[in-house]
């Protein structure tokens, strides 16, 4: 009885150390596996900030990516403008036409920081971009600065169109190789994006 007493107690402590040994080693596995997993969540670069609703802003660097490396079909006139996106996206009223929100280059627009005529646009489009993914917008915009330039990007998806970066442009654009310059050198100040998520409101 005495020694079979004793083989007991030795079992026990046997597989005490045994699971000691084993939480010891998952410990280890962990330490390996955690840095692990956030220098691969590093490498995924700037995440965007969802919103409510589901609509994903996009940031300064995503914004830049999309102007270097997606291929754009370049607009200079309103009427190539995707009047369906606007509507969906909340930046034009549905039963408003495109020129309610934007004249072509050259066209009188509320350019005056004194008086408003109620009877022109505030808007006059620089140049405009688009693909099957995304509707680029640069236009004059009257402030009470008088008119400074606008950057505007929707993201194109039907009835669920947003506009996900909407900033002010630092610097000179006359066409689309000085937009994709000023973007590219990060000359813009965001009013909607990924770090200051909102609906746009005009």
């Amino acid at each position: 009885m005495y020694r079979s007493k004793r083989q007991e107690n030795k079992r026990v402590l046997s597989n005490r150390k045994d699971m000691g040994s084993l939480r010891c080693k998952l410990l280890r596995g962990l330490w390996t596996v955690v840095p692990l997993a956030w220098v691969f969540l590093g490498s995924l670069g700037p995440v965007s900030t969802a919103a409510a609703g589901g609509t994903v802003f996009a940031n300064r660097a995503e914004v830049v990516r999309i102007i270097q490396e997606d291929s754009f079909n370049v607009i200079n006139h309103v009427k190539d403008i995707p009047r369906a996106d606007l509507v969906s996206a909340g930046v034009i009223r549905a039963k408003d036409g495109l020129k309610s929100f934007v004249v072509d280059p050259g066209e009188e627009f509320q350019s005056s920081d004194s008086w408003v005529d109620v009877g022109k646009p505030a808007r006059q489009l620089i140049v405009g971009a688009i693909n099957a993914k995304y509707e680029l917008l640069s236009f004059w915009k009257a402030t009470q600065g008088g008119p400074a330039r606008y950057l505007m990007l929707v993201r194109r998806a039907g009835p669920d169109s947003r506009v996900i970066f909407y900033a002010t442009l630092d610097g000179e654009v006359r066409g689309w190789l000085d937009l994709k310059r000023l973007v590219s050198q990060g000359k813009m100040t965001p009013l909607i994006s990924a770090e200051h998520p909102h609906a746009y409101r005009d």
